[in-house]
């Protein structure tokens, strides 16, 4: 019930104000079944060419499976629909299921909770979820974001963590209990750095590319293509942050002991990775960095969004869990003689 409520929302909120009235009259004139239908159909996107072949506007309706609207191209014979070679391909659930697993990971609920409120499966949850960080990941480094006007950075650290493997005895570590700390003072390869930055006009963006402290030429290489020519950048002095000025001779970078925007993202990837998720695998800290950027003070267009990318993306996104599960994204040989 709570989530086809939340459904209802999302929608009505996008509906001019002077219009909700009137539309939610004719609503409640709507017979029930009428409604489940519609429902129903939301997965369903306008087609203009044939997936398989590619031949514009030469298919005709061909029936229903699983509640979605098949189509047969003329040319190539070839039975497709409306999700066919994106990521909701092979999907048995409608946009409302998609729209709510969406919700509960930029809200940061736990797949245990999300599982229960939709009374579905947890590997099923779980599936989906590896599959939304997957496709957030790839559009976040291939379609690059500029941060523009003032902007604030800073690194931030997390302890490394093999969370879901069973270490071997000839680990460079015995295993942690939750909410041990580093057994190294200061910064030190057993943490895992975390570049972020943040622009005063909202733009957020996080990656990991090493232990410890990134290098200069790491640093650059994190940001170069995604700071604008003209941008001020604010940092704690520190030296790998002087690299970015040779990216353009139009940047400005100032020195600032009060980074309030940037220490506040800090505050909330932490937060989530801790209190939250109980710790997160250092394996899939980048999906979860790119999903941080989207989810720091996400709105309903977020949720929009990461669904429009579901149904416009290429089965290139799609990745199976056993082969997530071996993928090690930082490449730091924290898997070495396991």
């Amino acid at each position: 019930m709570n989530a086809k409520f939340n459904e209802l929302l999302r929608l009505f909120k996008k509906l001019p104000a002077d219009s909700l009235d009137s539309s939610l009259n004719e609503l409640l004139d709507i017979p029930i079944n009428h409604i489940k239908e519609i429902l129903s159909n939301m997965t369903d996107r306008q087609i203009t060419h044939c997936p398989c072949c590619g031949v514009v506007e030469n298919f005709v309706k061909y029936g229903r499976k699983n509640n979605k609207q098949r189509y047969k191209c003329k040319s190539c014979e070839r039975i497709f629909t409306a999700t066919t070679g994106t990521a909701l391909s092979g999907s048995h659930f409608g946009e409302q299921i998609w729209i709510e697993v969406i919700r509960d990971t930029l809200d940061g609920t736990s797949l245990k909770k999300t599982a229960k409120r939709l009374e579905m499966n947890l590997r099923t949850v779980t599936n989906m979820r590896y599959l939304l960080l997957n496709v957030i990941e790839q559009h976040t480094e291939k379609y690059t974001t500029k941060l523009t006007g003032e902007c604030e950075t800073d690194d931030t650290y997390v302890l490394e963590s093999v969370k879901g493997t069973k270490i071997g005895a000839n680990y460079h570590r015995k295993a942690r209990t939750q909410g041990s700390k580093a057994t190294l003072r200061g910064t030190s390869k057993q943490q895992i750095s975390i570049n972020c930055m943040v622009s005063k006009n909202g733009g957020v963006y996080a990656k990991s590319v090493n232990r410890s402290k990134s290098t200069k030429k790491q640093t650059k290489e994190v940001y170069m293509g995604r700071i604008d020519k003209e941008v001020v950048l604010y940092c704690d002095g520190a030296n790998n942050f002087n690299s970015l000025e040779e990216m353009t001779k139009e940047m400005v970078i100032k020195n600032s002991k009060y980074l309030n925007y940037v220490n506040g993202f800090h505050s909330f990837i932490k937060g989530r990775i801790y209190h939250r998720y109980h710790g997160i695998a250092t394996k899939y800290m980048n999906k979860y960095n790119a999903m941080f950027s989207l989810a720091y003070g996400h709105t309903d267009e977020t949720i929009d969004f990461i669904f429009d990318l579901l149904r416009s993306s290429t089965d290139n996104f799609r990745v199976k869990t056993k082969d997530l599960a071996k993928f090690n994204i930082l490449d730091l040989g924290q898997f070495v003689n396991l």
